[in-house]
């Protein structure tokens, strides 16, 4: 078996017949407490996260060769961060579509878009949650413009309830209004956050 990380050849010996996790686990300990294993591949095969998981607990083949990739946990953070900023600022200019959409009574259209924007939402909420956990440290107490995330989040969390009342009263006006006027400076907002978070995160652990 043939195990590589980073593109080098990890020389210590595995056990024979030993699950893919076991090879995580044991490629994990070598590595400093700031590493993570990122992504795995089996026979130049990358595997996705389904398939990553129902390959874990399996016996890996004795002539495979097993390719890990590591990332400082900083690092991924950051990139996540920045991604996630990215998708904010590209959701700003088709938030006046969406508004056009629904003012014109092209409800379901109008409704799809609002609903992938509400995803987003959701996606961040998770990624902060994760990043937090990464790093070991309350990322919602980053400040921003004088405020922490926390308090940025619940303003989140007021347009997204107003935004449901209205949806639910099936108000396509009221809708409309906050898509264009409320949601658009807001993901742009979310924007500024997460990149200087990222930016800020990124120069506490020198160049990312």
């Amino acid at each position: 078996m043939i195990v590589t990380l980073d593109g080098k050849r990890i020389d210590t010996p595995f056990a024979p017949e030993s699950t893919l996790q076991a090879i995580v686990d044991q490629v994990r300990a070598m590595q400093p407490d700031d590493r993570l294993v990122v992504s795995v591949a089996i026979n130049g095969h990358p595997l996705a996260d389904a398939e990553l998981n129902a390959a874990l607990g399996q016996v890996v083949a004795a002539d495979a060769q097993v390719d890990l990739e590591s990332s400082d946990r900083t690092e991924l953070v950051v990139s996540a961060l920045r991604g996630l900023a990215l998708r904010f600022q590209e959701a700003v200019e088709p938030l006046v579509a969406v508004a056009d959409q629904l003012s014109a009574g092209q409800v379901t259209q109008g409704l799809q878009r609002v609903g992938e924007f509400i995803g987003l939402w959701q996606t961040c909420y998770r990624t902060l949650a994760q990043c937090s956990g990464l790093l070991g440290r309350d990322l919602t107490e980053y400040e921003h413009q004088g405020q922490s995330l926390t308090g940025h989040l619940g303003q989140m969390v007021d347009k997204l309830t107003e935004l449901r009342a209205g949806l639910e009263a099936r108000d396509m006006v009221l809708v409309a209004d906050l898509v264009r006027y409320e949601l658009r400076p807001l993901s742009q907002k979310w924007h500024e956050l997460l990149s200087g978070l990222a930016d800020e995160l990124a120069g506490q652990s020198g160049p990312a």
